[in-house]
């Protein structure tokens, strides 16, 4: 059942891209960063190659805070206060076939979350140290991010 699965998310996000493209859609997507320690929360999907942060693509009358609170809880179970999110960095991603417009958040938790997820859309989460080599291989701008806190953590 789990290989339906991840064929499923393939094809409907293969075909999402295409639609955007000749469409000439820019979407739109909230992420959020969610750290214990100085340890990242990184998710493999079943429709993608590499790891990226919880988050994904932002509903038509959502604001940025909303979709990412949201894709956090579809993701990987978790309800954020969004109080408790800070907004990092806006940018546009140059994907296959569409430019999509990203808002990232980040969150920090002082004892480590309950993880929960789905082993269809989501199929590994896992807490990372801002040194391992998964985290060069996230977009540009989740990796200058990344980079940017491992710069500026004390040592």
């Amino acid at each position: 059942m789990r290989a339906f699965w991840t064929f499923a998310y393939r094809v409907a996000y293969a075909g999402l891209q295409v639609i955007w493209f000749f469409r000439g859609q820019r979407p739109a997507g909230a992420f959020v960063a969610l750290w214990f320690q100085n340890r990242i929360l990184l998710v493999q999907t079943s429709y993608q190659q590499n790891r990226t942060l919880p988050g994904g693509g932002k509903n038509r009358r959502e604001t940025d805070l909303e979709a990412a609170c949201r894709e956090v809880r579809e993701e990987v179970g978790l309800t954020l206060d969004p109080a408790t999110l800070t907004r990092v960095d806006q940018d546009v991603d140059e994907g296959r076939f569409a430019r999509e417009r990203i808002a990232l958040f980040e969150a920090h938790f002082a004892e480590a979350p309950l993880v929960r997820i789905d082993h269809r859309e989501i199929v590994s989460a896992d807490w990372f140290d801002v040194t391992h080599p998964e985290t060069e291989k996230l977009w540009p701008l989740f990796r200058a991010y990344i980079q940017f806190k491992r710069d500026s953590s004390p040592s």
